[in-house]
């Protein structure tokens, strides 16, 4: 099949993991597939390069907005348009339901191919009280609403996320809507031959360090392992603007002895 994949950014090159679920999503359908990619915002710089096979089309849009968006969408339906003339797409398929997923299924439509919108989580979120969600505000609820209206198929990948995402998909036909999580590359993780017991055990949290990913409960709740008399450590990976007021709550909840930050790991490590 000749996929067309437009996503808000790729990876700039194989060792570059930017979004890692779709750097294995684009390398996986190469290997059987003829796979373009069409990066939006990331890498920043324009260009066209190939990534374990796949060929990547960067539009470099980096921050634009307003006009600059306008413009960048434009560019985007362009090129897609050029790709399609020269070699046919038979599917197109957008991650998020905001710009990569409008801009998929108007171009679908335009051009005659089935477009699929697979939904990321944060178009459908609304939490005012930390300035997260897509639902926010209005011109990115009327990319969404766009978006999974026009879409051939829609996936999500949970239940839960499909069950928010019902008030726009009342009116699809139950077979264009399906649960389609996103695989694990089982070679990278997976078991060894020989399980290390940690003493004490090591709980492992990896994320940014802001306010979306809720460490502070994490830490509440160690505080109640702790209490229970369970020993372990929690090693935090990630680095983020919460970073000096995590450490704070550390020390109040007097668990500086069991938590270690360890700022921006390298996703290869």
């Amino acid at each position: 099949m000749k996929i067309g994949i437009v996503v808000p950014g790729f990876s700039a090159h194989e060792g570059d993991w930017c979004i890692p679920a779709l750097l294995d999503l684009g390398r996986w359908l190469a290997r059987e597939n003829d796979v373009r990619i069409l990066a939006l915002r990331y890498p920043y710089q324009p260009g066209e390069y190939a990534v374990h096979g796949a060929r990547v089309m960067a539009l470099g849009g980096a921050a634009r907005q307003r006009l600059g968006s306008a413009l960048l969408w434009r560019r985007a339906f362009a090129t897609l348009s050029s790709m399609h003339r020269r070699e046919p797409f038979d599917v197109l398929h957008a991650f998020w339901a905001t710009e990569a997923g409008f801009i998929a299924a108007l171009a679908g439509r335009r051009l005659g191919v089935p477009a699929v919108i697979s939904l990321a989580g944060g178009e459908l979120a609304r939490l005012p009280d930390i300035g997260y969600g897509d639902q926010l505000r209005r011109a990115q609820r009327l990319k969404i609403g766009l978006a999974l209206r026009t879409a051939t198929m829609v996936t999500a990948g949970s239940r839960y996320l499909l069950d928010r995402a019902r008030p726009w998909l009342r009116s699809r036909a139950a077979d264009t809507v399906h649960r389609a999580p996103l695989g694990v590359d089982l070679n990278r993780f997976q078991p060894g031959s020989m399980p290390v017991q940690a003493d004490p055990p090591a709980l492992i949290h990896a994320a940014s360090l802001v306010p979306v990913k809720d460490q502070a409960t994490l830490l509440r709740a160690a505080k109640i392992l702790r209490e229970r008399g369970q020993r372990f450590t929690l090693e935090v990976a990630g680095g983020g603007p919460l970073e000096p007021e995590l450490r704070r709550l550390t020390q109040a909840l007097d668990l500086t002895n069991m938590v270690r930050f360890h700022g921006a790991v390298p996703h290869h490590d």
